[in-house]
């Protein structure tokens, strides 16, 4: 399980990018991360402790969304996305 809530957005983004890592590992599919990533307990809670966080969603396919959620976030904490 994946706390998020009084993390600071650094800790945030070593965690989600570790779930994206996942799908790399082939540890879990690209929907079960894509199903972590955009849950209650992580974007949701993303999106009201960092009010100005916004990306660009591709609507293309699980790994696309994803990819372009944690590698924004990356960029919004000042945290290499790879």
């Amino acid at each position: 399980m994946y706390i998020i809530k009084k993390a600071t957005k650094q800790e945030i983004a070593y965690i989600i990018k570790d779930i994206k890592n996942q799908a790399w590992r082939e540890e879990a599919t690209w929907e079960e991360v894509y199903d972590k990533i955009f849950s209650e307990k992580i974007s949701q809670q993303i999106f009201e402790e960092f009010p100005d966080f916004h990306y660009s969603d591709p609507d293309t396919s699980y790994q696309e969304d994803v990819c372009a959620f944690v590698d924004a976030f990356c960029e919004y904490a000042g945290v290499e996305a790879w």
